[in-house]
């Protein structure tokens, strides 16, 4: 029987549990494999937790080792693999996830993985399983040999009518129980995949290229109950891009929801020209509590010109009040600092968010995600190599953001995209962010801050003059 290692990376803000990593690894017990899982989630990339790792592995002896994982993680992946490499010279090392599938070539270059999947993982590594050790002829991934790199073309993505045959995740051996469930005002909490893709073209988004699909809404609620019934789950959150959108399937889901009375209550990802009276009713209806958009700007100029939205303040404002209208939480993320921004368009953003009832998600700046129109971008401007973009720790995102003004500074001095000083964007930052930390708490506990009502009058005045 073949050992398969698979490592799931170090992530130490993470509760979003890895359904499609899961479900690959589902398939490789199905196909007799004798897998272990070093899930590292939840704790920080270390020197002694890359030596730790190591030792369990080369003990192991495994014939194949799976990585997944984000732009964040490619330096613990190529150091990770360079360790292998060196101390299990025949063990497969295959690469698979958002951070290699933008460039296969260069994780193949850049790291000692002998197999990049080219895209989703799940039939590739279906026939990669039953023809090892073979596996030249296999669509959808990318190797090298004799340091030559040679791609097999792009994977095909899990077509709707699979979605129904994929394995359950393998939550258990994942440590779904202490991982990825959390508390939240008395509520048993986890993640939940109800789709893949998006039909955006955001260009700071890596899943802006891929093809939206929605599962069916039987493989939905019967994953819900399963959830209910094993780890007592009654509040979800909808972990893609685009949960809810105004179709047919979208509306068929909302109807089951509505007709098992699951008393599961779910926040989805809605796209902000999607939100209708009926939608919203629906959605109340089923059991939604929140709804999260991606707002990013009040900027008609910024959403369409620049970050291809398609969607108008207007839009904006109309969700976000029928949201409050019917008692559902609206919550967005907001993007400060993409080329085109202004001191102009920064007042607008913040001006929205004193005069509208939401709350927020993230208040972010954008990060260059390699596969984005924006990482294009800025490797043209900054003439830089991908090594160069990618090892840098200004690429990782969660330490920037959790950290101090020290941290952002740096980040901004080497992706500022816009002509707005950089101390003048961290001050709209924390405005922001305490504007709609304030609406949260309005929001929630259905009172009016005193000092929120100061803070509007000033801004207001701000305007006039």
């Amino acid at each position: 029987m073949l050992n398969a290692v698979f490592i799931n990376p170090p992530d130490v803000f993470s509760r979003v549990f890895p359904f499609g990593f899961s479900q690959v690894i589902s398939i490789a017990k199905s196909c007799g494999l004798n897998v272990i899982l070093i899930d590292l989630n939840n704790q920080k990339n270390t020197q002694m937790l890359m030596e730790e790792t190591t030792a369990r592995i080369v003990s192991i002896q495994p014939q194949i080792v799976g990585f997944t994982g984000f732009s964040i993680h490619f330096k613990f992946i190529k150091e990770l693999s360079n360790l292998l490499k060196n101390r299990c010279p025949s063990t497969l090392l295959i690469g698979g996830g958002y951070w290699c599938r933008w460039s296969p070539e260069f994780a193949l270059r850049s790291t000692k993985c002998d197999i990049i999947i080219n895209g989703e993982g799940e039939y590739p590594f279906r026939e990669l399983c039953k023809q090892f050790p073979s596996y030249y002829n296999i669509k959808g991934i990318s190797y090298k040999r004799n340091d030559t790199i040679i791609n097999n073309g792009q994977a095909l993505p899990v077509c709707i009518e699979d979605f129904e045959n994929l394995p359950r995740p393998e939550y258990d051996l994942f440590n779904f129980q202490e991982q990825y469930i959390w508390q939240e005002n008395r509520d048993t909490c986890c993640t939940l995949q109800t789709a893949r893709g998006c039909i955006g073209k955001c260009i700071f988004c890596t899943g802006a290229s891929q093809s939206f699909r929605q599962y069916s809404s039987k493989r939905i609620i019967d994953e819900m109950k399963f959830l209910k019934k094993k780890y007592g789950i009654n509040r979800i959150r909808f972990k893609e891009a685009l949960t809810i959108i105004d179709n047919r399937k979208s509306r068929q889901l909302l109807n089951h929801l509505i007709a098992e009375s699951l008393e599961i209550k779910f926040e989805p990802i809605c796209r902000i020209d999607s939100i209708n009276e009926e939608i919203i009713l629906l959605l109340k209806n089923a059991g939604c509590y929140s709804i999260q958009f991606g707002v990013e700007s009040a900027d008609d100029n910024l959403l369409n010109q620049i970050m291809h939205k398609n969607i108008t303040v207007k839009q904006i404002r109309n969700a976000i009040n029928l949201c409050n209208k019917h008692g559902i939480l609206p919550a967005g993320s907001f993007l400060l600092g993409l080329p085109g921004e202004t001191v102009k368009s920064l007042l607008k953003t913040t001006l929205f968010a004193v005069t509208t009832k939401i709350s927020a998600t993230g208040v972010t700046f954008p990060v260059p995600f390699p596969g984005t129109e924006l990482y294009d971008y800025t490797k043209k401007k900054l003439d830089y190599t991908d090594e160069e973009m990618l090892t840098g720790d200004e690429l990782l995102g969660y330490d920037v953001f959790a950290g101090d003004s020290t941290k952002k500074v740096e980040f901004l001095k080497k992706f500022n995209f816009c002509d707005v000083p950089i101390r003048v964007l961290i001050l709209f930052h924390r405005i922001i962010s305490l504007v709609l930390t304030f609406n949260f708490y309005v929001l929630h506990n259905g009172y009016i801050l005193i000092s929120l009502k100061v803070l509007r009058k000033l801004l207001f005045k701000w305007k006039r003059n």
